[in-house]
């Protein structure tokens, strides 16, 4: 954080305020849910662990989409970021895959760990029990899913302020939208179910991987659905706006990941709504077992 406020010619003040983007949204009573989809695959003979999702922040962020290598020594972390932010998901060399998406309904706190913190705190854990375990110790500042993968297996946590509950995973697969399967500790006013569009959106990942077997190649292809009334990959429509608050502010896919966590770790990376942009797969160097 000091170097972005360094590079940016900001204070580190300013630096962090660019950190609290789901804090910022209860702080100023943002009425959405996020739009964020993720999933998690457990390990089968012949073919490793799955974590992915799409990341869906206002349409400003587009453009500003960036891969860290962060270099460990003997192996690296990658982080999927959008400049300015110390990262929003990212996985490592030593194996281990965090994915995240927003859960507005659940309690927050300012006296929490704000999420783009908890979730590079998570990523530096060895592998997805020492995460889990990171996760269920530390406050939180706001509602979040975190899917864990590691080449054990996967764990799913849904974090609250004051509050974290694991999601049982049934048949290997977990799969998570914007509203809370598990946890209970709703914030003020909160609407449990969540939204109809998150609803969907969750109904149209189990589709997919009810369709195909549970790989890479169904992942991708889950992240780009685009079904009526619950687009995983939300496609913006016309040029930006910034004459408009809504111009900018509405929501876009502006990256999608799929990890493959085996005895070697790759990402597979699309800079925008992988229903129109191509993946990129990146070696995750020091990723071997």
């Amino acid at each position: 954080m000091r170097g972005i406020a360094e590079g940016a010619g900001i204070s580190e003040e300013t630096a962090y305020a660019l950190q609290l983007m789901d804090e910022e949204w209860w702080f100023g009573g943002f009425d959405g849910e996020g739009h964020c989809s993720s999933l998690a695959v457990a390990p089968v003979a012949g073919r490793g662990t799955i974590v992915g999702q799409t990341m869906d922040l206002p349409r400003w962020h587009d453009g500003a989409q960036a891969v860290l290598r962060l270099d460990d020594g003997d192996s690296e972390t990658l982080v999927y970021t959008s400049a300015g932010l110390i990262g929003l998901m990212g996985i490592s060399g030593r194996g281990l895959g965090i994915c995240v998406n927003t859960l507005a309904q659940l309690d927050y706190s300012p006296c929490g760990l704000p999420v783009s913190f908890a979730m590079r705190g998570a990523l530096a854990q060895e592998n997805a029990a020492a995460a889990a375990d990171f996760l269920s110790r530390v406050p939180h500042a706001s509602g979040q899913t975190y899917q864990i993968g590691d080449r054990d297996g996967i764990r799913t946590l849904e974090c609250a302020a004051g509050s974290v509950a694991e999601i049982a995973i049934a048949g290997g697969l977990s799969l998570h939208t914007n509203h809370p399967l598990a946890n209970t500790c709703v914030a003020p006013n909160a609407r449990l179910e969540g939204s109809g569009d998150s609803r969907t959106r969750l109904r149209s990942l189990h589709t997919d991987f009810s369709r195909g077997p549970a790989d890479a190649e169904t992942a991708r292809r889950a992240l780009a659905a685009q079904r009526k009334g619950g687009a995983v990959s939300i496609v913006p429509k016309g040029p930006p706006r910034s004459d408009t608050r809504l111009g900018l502010m509405r929501q876009m896919t502006v990256g999608a990941v799929v990890y493959e966590i085996d005895r070697t770790v790759s990402l597979s990376v699309a800079a925008g709504p992988p229903s129109v942009e191509s993946w990129r797969r990146l070696a995750v160097r020091g990723g071997r077992g």
